[in-house]
């Protein structure tokens, strides 16, 4: 699949538990930016599925989060 800066997509690696956009692409590593939490990560290209779906609204992203958002920054 050809993906290009600024689609929206998720990693089969962690179970599509994230959404990100794609920030730039090298040497078939994407380097992405995350939609619902201040993330920045990177991926090979053969890990990432595209985004098909809207972006979550707030309630929803809250039900999804509700267990790790009493982590202290150190946690992660």
């Amino acid at each position: 699949m050809q993906f290009k800066i600024g689609d929206l997509v998720t990693r089969n690696s962690y179970n599509n538990d994230m959404i990100f956009k794609i920030l730039s692409i090298e040497n078939n590593i994407c380097y992405l930016k995350g939609i619902d939490v201040r993330l920045i990560a990177d991926s090979p290209i053969e890990d990432l599925k595209l985004y098909t779906s809207k972006i979550p609204e707030d309630l929803e992203f809250l039900e999804r989060i509700k267990n790790n958002i009493n982590l202290e920054r150190d946690d992660f």
